[in-house]
Protein backbone atom coordinates (compact mmCIF):
# COMPACT_ATOMS: atom_id res chain seq x y z
CA UNK A 1 0.00 0.00 0.00
CA UNK A 2 1.42 3.40 -1.16
CA UNK A 3 1.69 5.98 1.91
CA UNK A 4 0.76 9.36 1.39
CA UNK A 5 1.55 11.70 -1.33
CA UNK A 6 4.68 13.74 -0.11
CA UNK A 7 3.89 17.50 0.97
CA UNK A 8 5.51 20.06 -1.03
CA UNK A 9 5.32 23.77 0.61
CA UNK A 10 3.70 26.12 -1.70
CA UNK A 11 6.90 27.86 -2.81
CA UNK A 12 8.73 25.34 -3.58
CA UNK A 13 6.27 23.30 -6.04
CA UNK A 14 7.97 22.92 -8.85
CA UNK A 15 6.68 24.76 -12.18
CA UNK A 16 6.35 22.86 -15.41
CA UNK A 17 8.87 23.55 -18.08
CA UNK A 18 7.18 24.65 -21.29
CA UNK A 19 7.26 22.68 -24.57
CA UNK A 20 9.85 23.35 -26.83
CA UNK A 21 8.44 23.46 -30.48
CA UNK A 22 11.81 23.08 -31.84
CA UNK A 23 11.94 19.66 -31.43
CA UNK A 24 8.62 18.68 -32.22
CA UNK A 25 8.16 21.14 -34.71
CA UNK A 26 4.67 21.95 -33.42
CA UNK A 27 3.77 24.46 -31.19
CA UNK A 28 2.35 23.01 -27.93
CA UNK A 29 0.34 24.63 -24.90
CA UNK A 30 2.72 23.99 -22.02
CA UNK A 31 2.52 21.01 -19.42
CA UNK A 32 1.21 21.20 -16.16
CA UNK A 33 1.52 18.98 -13.19
CA UNK A 34 -1.02 16.17 -12.78
CA UNK A 35 0.98 14.60 -10.15
CA UNK A 36 -0.18 13.54 -6.75
CA UNK A 37 1.89 15.79 -4.98
CA UNK A 38 0.53 18.01 -1.82
CA UNK A 39 0.41 21.03 -1.01
CA UNK A 40 -0.82 22.21 2.56
CA UNK A 41 -3.26 24.98 2.65
CA UNK A 42 -2.44 25.94 6.85
CA UNK A 43 -5.73 28.80 6.59
CA UNK A 44 -7.70 26.04 5.49
CA UNK A 45 -6.59 23.28 7.04
CA UNK A 46 -6.52 20.97 4.20
CA UNK A 47 -3.93 19.33 1.60
CA UNK A 48 -4.56 20.26 -2.21
CA UNK A 49 -3.03 18.34 -5.17
CA UNK A 50 -0.92 19.98 -7.16
CA UNK A 51 -3.77 18.69 -9.82
CA UNK A 52 -6.24 20.44 -8.89
CA UNK A 53 -4.38 23.54 -7.97
CA UNK A 54 -3.38 23.76 -11.39
CA UNK A 55 -6.40 22.79 -13.26
CA UNK A 56 -8.53 25.67 -11.18
CA UNK A 57 -5.72 28.02 -11.27
CA UNK A 58 -5.39 28.18 -7.52
CA UNK A 59 -3.60 30.69 -6.09
CA UNK A 60 -2.77 32.13 -2.46
CA UNK A 61 -5.34 34.97 -1.81
CA UNK A 62 -3.84 38.09 -0.97
CA UNK A 63 -7.20 39.69 1.64
CA UNK A 64 -6.90 39.97 5.04
CA UNK A 65 -9.36 38.02 6.27
CA UNK A 66 -7.94 34.48 4.20
CA UNK A 67 -4.76 35.87 3.11
CA UNK A 68 -2.48 32.42 2.30
CA UNK A 69 -5.70 29.96 1.35
CA UNK A 70 -5.77 29.39 -1.93
CA UNK A 71 -8.15 30.75 -3.99
CA UNK A 72 -9.49 29.01 -7.62
CA UNK A 73 -10.47 30.88 -10.39
CA UNK A 74 -14.24 29.83 -11.23
CA UNK A 75 -13.90 31.13 -15.04
CA UNK A 76 -10.46 29.75 -16.01
CA UNK A 77 -9.83 29.05 -19.24
CA UNK A 78 -9.02 25.15 -19.07
CA UNK A 79 -11.90 24.56 -16.12
CA UNK A 80 -14.92 26.84 -15.72
CA UNK A 81 -17.60 26.92 -13.56
CA UNK A 82 -20.64 28.21 -12.07
CA UNK A 83 -19.22 30.47 -8.04
CA UNK A 84 -20.35 32.28 -5.59
CA UNK A 85 -19.38 35.50 -8.47
CA UNK A 86 -20.92 34.42 -11.44
CA UNK A 87 -23.89 36.43 -12.52
CA UNK A 88 -26.89 36.09 -10.36
CA UNK A 89 -29.59 36.19 -13.15
CA UNK A 90 -30.41 32.86 -15.10
CA UNK A 91 -27.74 31.48 -17.00
CA UNK A 92 -28.34 30.63 -20.52
CA UNK A 93 -27.08 26.97 -21.80
CA UNK A 94 -23.83 26.07 -22.33
CA UNK A 95 -22.62 29.81 -20.32
CA UNK A 96 -20.18 27.76 -18.22
CA UNK A 97 -19.06 24.15 -17.82
CA UNK A 98 -17.69 20.82 -19.33
CA UNK A 99 -19.25 22.21 -22.43
CA UNK A 100 -17.38 25.77 -22.79
CA UNK A 101 -13.97 24.13 -21.47
CA UNK A 102 -10.72 24.57 -22.81
CA UNK A 103 -9.67 21.07 -21.67
CA UNK A 104 -11.48 18.94 -23.68
CA UNK A 105 -10.69 20.43 -26.83
CA UNK A 106 -7.69 20.27 -25.74
CA UNK A 107 -7.55 16.53 -24.65
CA UNK A 108 -9.19 15.54 -27.94
CA UNK A 109 -6.07 16.31 -29.79
CA UNK A 110 -3.96 13.96 -27.95
CA UNK A 111 -2.66 16.47 -25.61
CA UNK A 112 1.27 14.80 -24.52
CA UNK A 113 -0.38 11.58 -25.76
CA UNK A 114 -3.03 11.36 -23.41
CA UNK A 115 -6.09 9.29 -24.85
CA UNK A 116 -8.99 8.90 -22.22
CA UNK A 117 -11.53 6.40 -22.37
CA UNK A 118 -15.59 7.19 -22.60
CA UNK A 119 -15.86 7.01 -18.98
CA UNK A 120 -12.56 9.01 -18.24
CA UNK A 121 -14.60 11.73 -20.74
CA UNK A 122 -17.61 10.96 -18.69
CA UNK A 123 -16.14 11.89 -15.25
CA UNK A 124 -14.07 14.82 -16.30
CA UNK A 125 -17.26 16.36 -17.21
CA UNK A 126 -19.33 15.11 -14.46
CA UNK A 127 -16.81 16.97 -11.76
CA UNK A 128 -16.57 19.81 -14.28
CA UNK A 129 -20.51 20.25 -14.33
CA UNK A 130 -20.46 19.47 -10.14
CA UNK A 131 -18.07 23.05 -10.00
CA UNK A 132 -14.74 21.31 -9.90
CA UNK A 133 -15.59 19.47 -6.26
CA UNK A 134 -12.45 18.56 -4.74
CA UNK A 135 -13.31 16.30 -1.89
CA UNK A 136 -15.79 13.60 -1.49
CA UNK A 137 -16.52 15.25 2.18
CA UNK A 138 -15.38 17.79 4.59
CA UNK A 139 -12.95 15.31 6.44
CA UNK A 140 -11.26 14.30 3.25
CA UNK A 141 -7.55 15.69 2.63
CA UNK A 142 -7.77 17.77 5.82
CA UNK A 143 -5.07 18.84 7.30
CA UNK A 144 -6.09 19.14 10.87
CA UNK A 145 -4.06 18.71 13.52
CA UNK A 146 -5.26 15.64 16.24
CA UNK A 147 -6.62 17.99 18.68
CA UNK A 148 -8.12 19.41 15.31
CA UNK A 149 -9.65 15.92 14.10
CA UNK A 150 -11.17 15.56 17.88
CA UNK A 151 -13.37 18.77 17.51
CA UNK A 152 -14.76 17.70 14.54
CA UNK A 153 -16.08 14.73 15.38
CA UNK A 154 -17.13 15.91 18.97
CA UNK A 155 -19.12 18.27 16.82
CA UNK A 156 -19.94 15.81 14.46
CA UNK A 157 -21.47 13.04 16.64
CA UNK A 158 -23.44 15.82 18.28
CA UNK A 159 -25.29 16.61 14.85
CA UNK A 160 -26.06 12.87 14.15
CA UNK A 161 -27.37 12.76 17.48
CA UNK A 162 -29.37 15.56 16.83
CA UNK A 163 -30.58 14.36 13.22
CA UNK A 164 -31.82 11.12 14.85
CA UNK A 165 -33.61 13.10 17.47
CA UNK A 166 -34.97 15.21 14.46
CA UNK A 167 -36.27 11.89 12.85
CA UNK A 168 -37.90 10.36 16.09
CA UNK A 169 -39.85 13.71 16.51
CA UNK A 170 -40.72 13.65 12.60
CA UNK A 171 -42.23 10.26 13.12
CA UNK A 172 -44.11 10.65 16.37
CA UNK A 173 -45.66 13.83 15.07
CA UNK A 174 -46.57 12.19 11.96
CA UNK A 175 -48.13 9.33 13.57
CA UNK A 176 -50.36 11.54 15.85
CA UNK A 177 -51.65 12.80 12.55
CA UNK A 178 -52.43 9.61 11.08
CA UNK A 179 -54.26 8.84 14.31
CA UNK A 180 -56.24 12.20 14.32
CA UNK A 181 -56.97 11.66 10.73
CA UNK A 182 -58.20 8.63 11.22
CA UNK A 183 -60.36 8.88 14.23
CA UNK A 184 -62.50 12.00 11.54
CA UNK A 185 -62.78 9.47 8.91
CA UNK A 186 -64.68 6.83 11.63
CA UNK A 187 -66.97 9.63 12.76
Amino acid sequence: MAGPAPVVPPTTRPQPAAASPERSGVARSPAFSLLGTTTVDPTAKRCWSDAYLNLTLAHPAENDWDRGSFTGVFDGHMVNWIGSQSIPTPLPPYAAGAARSALFPLLAQDHYGVRLSREEWDRLACWIDLLVPYCGDYTEANAWTEAERRTYERFADKRRRMEALEQEQIEAWQSRVHLTVDTHRRE
